[in-house]
């Protein structure tokens, strides 16, 4: 197959995720059930993008740059944070745990 059936076949909405290195050691510390939500998750962003991902499952989060909070039906206790980087790439940032979330805001807030 060569590149412009490749193209043709990719939806016209997918985007790229690139995991960086820290982001992929904190996922690969999660469980292996933990592990498959976050594959799925992100295979939703690649579909969708943080702005068309179903309603309640991506937030922007208030911060000084653009960070999006994606949320795991099927794993609660994890969140990943993303980014745009790149028209079209969405990079993880971090895979945190609800109540580190809280603390680190909480900590900003005060």
């Amino acid at each position: 197959m060569d590149a412009l059936e490749t193209m043709a076949q990719r939806p016209v909405n997918e985007w790229d995720v690139v995991i960086p290195g820290e982001a992929g050691a904190a996922i690969s510390q999660l469980t292996d059930a933990e592990q498959q939500a976050v594959r799925r998750g992100l295979t939703i962003l690649e579909t969708y993008g943080v702005y068309g991902a179903p309603r309640g499952m991506v937030d922007r989060l208030d911060s000084a740059e653009p960070l999006y909070l994606l949320r795991l039906p099927d794993a609660p206790a994890v969140r990943v944070v993303v980014r745009v980087v790149h028209d079209r790439t969405i990079e993880v940032e971090d895979v945190v745990r609800p109540t580190t979330l809280r603390n680190v805001f909480h900590a900003h807030a005060s």
